[in-house]
This record gives structure tokens, C-alpha cells and sequence, in this order.
């Protein structure tokens, strides 16, 4: 624990000394003894304070007083918890003990004034994040959170244009990833075309060269389950040599951060595709019922509230007589259960209606299906009240075929 109480992690590393001038950078070694950061030094700047304990930030780098080219030591780093993947480590600047950076030099003395403790910033890029350019609140609230810059995409062209001019202006970004809305076969949409297997089969030239080796992220909802998303995946994997990964369900913007997905959520929201595909059942058999939605999956969302008898009128109250009509018995089954909020959920309507709703409250009123009927999603706009949006898990198949029925739903 720190002096404020708070408890500390530290990973130990085995590191290099690649750079002593203008300031001491170090490469970092994994457990087979191969360099995680060789394009990526991370940084040590004598400027910031000491950690408590200071036990827990020694380093055997610079332990003489001087730091000489190609040292190599321990280093503990100081990190708030555990994540599997490296790029946990940038941001804020984490402690540990060591000197600073000395023409090309070849040793360096700490300044006469510098604190024993240092700090490190690792300076690995954020991925290459291209967006579906498409205008809904969904999407907007995506782009709304990832602050870096990105870049967009409407068709496979475009992604696949956005992709190589990542590649050709950032070659050393390792990491890829593809955000829009996903389809009810759980298969990326953007604009009319799906990434499906076969996609990007005209590449240009130096395409695939620049991909291989990278990872990519198809980011919407459930984008790893399903027959066809496996197809797509595996494909993607086996011809451009990525390693591929999908999402195990809903995804929206409390998965992401500024920089695209949550680099600490990463190993529960995404995993790899089951391939060879051709090993398993095909596409049009495996995609049926392949994810059930759970009320845990929404509760990674954020809110969830009784949708009451005043939250009700708000909503229904206010449509014409013939539409109530229809309404009127699936909307009781609404009241007093729960409905969630998830910002930004990456996914297509199965079916939606649009209502005018007159009164008070003035506006529209738009009912959708998600995931094949299994979520009702009612979002309630006028000026009077702002934009509303409830969502509510129909478990039932026959609560589903009742709000198809009163809808007027109708799938593909």
C-alpha cells in the first residue's frame, strides 16, 4: 500500500538500455526473452517523485551511479491493476527507480538534483481506428468518446482504403480496428455492404503484406458468434494472416475509451474465432439462436430503473387512438419491469415502426427489435423532454411474438 492506502501493482520486467541522450530509453523483455517495445522505447524522466515504498520501484539500472548503453537489469513497474496486454502501461506516468538520460553517448550521470526514483511512459500507438461514417445517436456517441484521431469508412472500399492509409502513414501501429453497427448475423454493417468472408478479395497492392501480423478488431455486437461471423473471421485470419478477434456480445461506449476499445476490458469483450470454419457446421445452420442475450449482458451497460407508470405516459401517452389500440396490452406488460440503458450499442434493428405522438410532449416515438425480437428498444424524442431510450430484454418467445404482433414488426 501506498502512504494514502491505497494498494500498488508492480510488474517485473527484465530490461535494456537502448538511448541515453536526450533522455535514458529502455526496451522491455517478456518471459522468452524476446523484446515487447523494440520500436516503442519507453522513457525515463528523473523529474518526478518518489513512490512508496520505494522498495517496490528498485531498478538495477544505473545502480553504479551511471547509466551505460546496452545495461540491462530489472525494473519493477508500477501499474493500477492487471491487464494481459502491454499497452496497459501508457498514460499516466507510472514510478520506478533509475537514472537519466547523457553525441551519441554511451553513459549518462543522474543531475545532481534529481530524485532516486523516475518514472516511464510507454509511448506504443493507440490502434488505427476507422468508424462507420454513418449519422445516428448510436454512432455519434462512439465518435463522441473516441477523442484520437480516426478515420471513416461507408463501404468496402472505403474501409479498405482507410485501412491501407493507416498502414502506409503508421506502419508501426500493430493493432486495427473496425467499428460500426453489427447485422443480426452478427457480421459487421457498414452502410449496405457486411464484412462477410470474401472480403477485401481486390486488395491493392501492398495490402496484405502491410496486414500481416497486425490484429483486428471487428467491433459490434457479438461480431465473434454466430455461423456467419465465424466464416468471416476465419477468413480474415487465414487470408491476410491477421490475428482476428470478435466480440463475445453487446459492445458500446462504456466498452471504450479515447483510444478506441478498453485496452482492460479486452480479454472478456473479444475473443478469436474457432477456425478451420470448415471443420464445424455451416454458417446457415450454426446461426440460428446462436446468442441468447442474458440481463448480465446489459448490466455491463450502466442503468437500469422500473419502468413506472409515470415513465410509461411519458412514452405512450400522446398517440393517436388507433395506434394506442394496438399498443395498449403489449405496453402493459411493460410496466414495473426493468429497462436498461447501453449508450452507443453497436447494433442493426431486426424491424422498427415510427410513431407521431401529439399532447403535451409533442414528437416522435420509435419502437425496434434487436436481436431477432429478443430486445424491445423504445426511444422517445420532443422538445419538451429531450431524447429517451429504453431497452427491455424479452426472455419469452412468447412475449417476442406478442410485441411483433403489436408492432407490426417484420423481420428479414
Amino acid at each position: 500500500r501506498d502512504a494514502s492506502g491505497h494498494v500498488r501493482y508492480y510488474l517485473g520486467f527484465k530490461v535494456e538500455v537502448v538511448a541515453v541522450e536526450p533522455s535514458i530509453q529502455v526496451v522491455f523483455y517478456d518471459w522468452e526473452n524476446k523484446a515487447i517495445n523494440p520500436q516503442n522505447p519507453a522513457t525515463i524522466d528523473l523529474a518526478a517523485p518518489s513512490i512508496d515504498p520505494p522498495s517496490r520501484g528498485h531498478t538495477t539500472i544505473g545502480a553504479s551511479g551511471e547509466v551505460q548503453l546496452h545495461d540491462e537489469g530489472a525494473l519493477f513497474v508500477a501499474v493500477d491493476s492487471f491487464a494481459t496486454d502491454f499497452s496497459y502501461l501508457e498514460g499516466p506516468k507510472v514510478p520506478f527507480g533509475g537514472g537519466s538520460g547523457g553525441d551519441r553517448v554511451t553513459s549518462r550521470r543522474p543531475s545532481a538534483g534529481a530524485g532516486s526514483f523516475a518514472s516511464v511512459t510507454v509511448t506504443a500507438e493507440p490502434p488505427a481506428v476507422v468508424i462507420s461514417d454513418e449519422r445516428n445517436d448510436w454512432l455519434d456517441a462512439v465518435r463522441n468518446t473516441i477523442t484520437v484521431p480516426t478515420k471513416p469508412m461507408h463501404d468496402e472500399a472505403s474501409a479498405q482504403a482507410a485501412m491501407m492509409s493507416w498502414l502506409t502513414e503508421s506502419p508501426d501501429r500493430d493493432e486495427i480496428e473496425l467499428i460500426s453497427h453489427a447485422s443480426d448475423r452478427h457480421v459487421l454493417a457498414v452502410g449496405t455492404w457486411r464484412l462477410t468472408s470474401g472480403a477485401f478479395g481486390n486488395p491493392p497492392p501492398g495490402f496484405e503484406a502491410a496486414l500481416r501480423g497486425k490484429t483486428l478488431r471487428i467491433v459490434g455486437c457479438a461480431t465473434a458468434r454466430g455461423g456467419y461471423a465465424r466464416d468471416a473471421l476465419c477468413y480474415l485470419r487465414q487470408r491476410f494472416g491477421l490475428k482476428v478477434y470478435g466480440t463475445r456480445g453487446l459492445i458500446g461506449t462504456p466498452d471504450l475509451v479515447s483510444t478506441g476499445t478498453d485496452p482492460a476490458q479486452r480479454s472478456s469483450d473479444f475473443v478469436p474465432p474457432r477456425c478451420p470454419a470448415t471443420n464445424l457446421v455451416s454458417a446457415e445452420n450454426a446461426d440460428a439462436s446462436e446468442y441468447v442475450i442474458k440481463e448480465a449482458d446489459f448490466e455491463r451497460g450502466g442503468r437500469r430503473a422500473p419502468f413506472d407508470s409515470s415513465e410509461h405516459e411519458l412514452v405512450f401517452g400522446g398517440l393517436p387512438d388507433a395506434t394506442w389500440n394496438k399498443l395498449r396490452a403489449a405496453s402493459a406488460l411493460l410496466l414495473k419491469r426493468s429497462y436498461f440503458a447501453y449508450p452507443g450499442l453497436l447494433q442493426l434493428p431486426s424491424a422498427r415502426e415510427n410513431y407521431e405522438v401529439g399532447g403535451p410532449h409533442a414528437g416522435t416515438l420509435r419502437a425496434e427489435a434487436l436481436f431477432g425480437g429478443q430486445v424491445l428498444r423504445l426511444v422517445r424524442n420532443a422538445p419538451s423532454i429531450g431524447r429517451r431510450e429504453y431497452l427491455f430484454l424479452l426472455s419469452e418467445p412468447s412475449e417476442q411474438a406478442q410485441f411483433k404482433v403489436a408492432f407490426d414488426f417484420h423481420y428479414e
